[in-house]
């Protein structure tokens, strides 16, 4: 969540369209955090596999929103 809220503030600081940047950056993210978790199918833990990436899912679903409200992208420069 530090991470990502620093690359919010980052992009909403330092881009021309950050909408449009964040729109592209934040699902590639997301998917590129998935591939840790891929090293780790075995038989038995699928299960936790697909935890850890639906964890990932949801922690981006409240993050995005929440940086939204306290990072907005209309209100820079």
């Amino acid at each position: 969540m530090l991470a990502g809220s620093a690359g919010w503030a980052l992009v909403r600081r330092l881009s021309r369209d950050p909408e449009r940047l964040l729109r592209r950056l934040v699902p590639s993210v997301v998917v590129l955090s998935f591939v840790p978790d891929l090293f780790e199918f075995d038989e038995g833990k699928v299960t936790g596999v697909v935890a850890l990436l639906l964890m990932h899912v949801a922690v981006a679903a409240i993050a995005v929103p929440t940086y939204r409200r306290v990072m907005p992208l209309s209100s820079v420069r």
